[in-house]
């Protein structure tokens, strides 16, 4: 019986919490290129989500696998997200700059400032 390696388990761990923060699931197969459709790490009725997990204190993104899961997202009317965790201390989300002021909008913490 293989043990599965550290980062993996981490990965694993980090899936199911972002599936059960967003009320949503874990996609089967989504880390192994094989389906398309299913990519993302967690689909939510309003979010599909991409988790990094690294034990360094960096996580370099990539323009091109960002717009690679706006992309599958808008198809499916979602707002695309990345959970980005360094070395299990530090949690980030990392959404599209629109998205986040609408959600302040949303949240009653954001206001047009239409005076000159």
């Amino acid at each position: 019986m293989s043990k599965l390696p550290r980062i993996l388990k981490r990965s694993r761990k980090q899936e199911r919490a972002t599936s059960r923060d967003l009320s949503g699931y874990v996609q089967p197969g989504s880390g192994n290129g094989k389906n398309p459709y299913s990519k993302e790490d967690v689909n939510s009725g309003e979010v599909l989500c991409q988790c990094k997990t690294t034990e360094k204190g960096s996580f370099s993104i990539k323009k091109k696998e960002f717009d690679q899961t706006e992309e599958r997202s808008l198809r499916q009317a979602k707002m695309p997200a990345w959970r980005i965790t360094l070395q299990d201390t530090t949690d980030l989300a990392v959404i599209r700059w629109a998205d986040y002021i609408q959600l302040l909008k949303d949240a009653g913490l954001h206001h047009d400032n239409n005076s000159p």
